[in-house]
């Protein structure tokens, strides 16, 4: 159980130091490619979108394939 529970909370960590990271950096890195403001919002949107659809069928296919199995 000790095992299980560390590698939840490393995914967890990384997923959040991922955040931490990339979506501050994002905007500064976009206007030096010299892409437009919009592209920001819109990548930003996409992420989000994409986590609200799919987080349903995420919590779904855990309950019926079990956590351990999917990670």
């Amino acid at each position: 159980m000790k095992k299980a529970i560390l590698l939840l909370m490393s995914v967890q960590f990384l997923v959040y130091l991922g955040f931490g990271i990339i979506i501050p950096v994002l905007p500064e890195v976009i206007v030096q490619q010299n892409w437009d403001n919009l592209h920001v919002g819109g990548l930003l949107t996409v992420y989000s979108l994409a986590s609200f659809f799919t987080a349903p069928f995420w919590g779904m296919l855990s309950d019926k394939v079990g956590r351990k199995q999917l990670i």
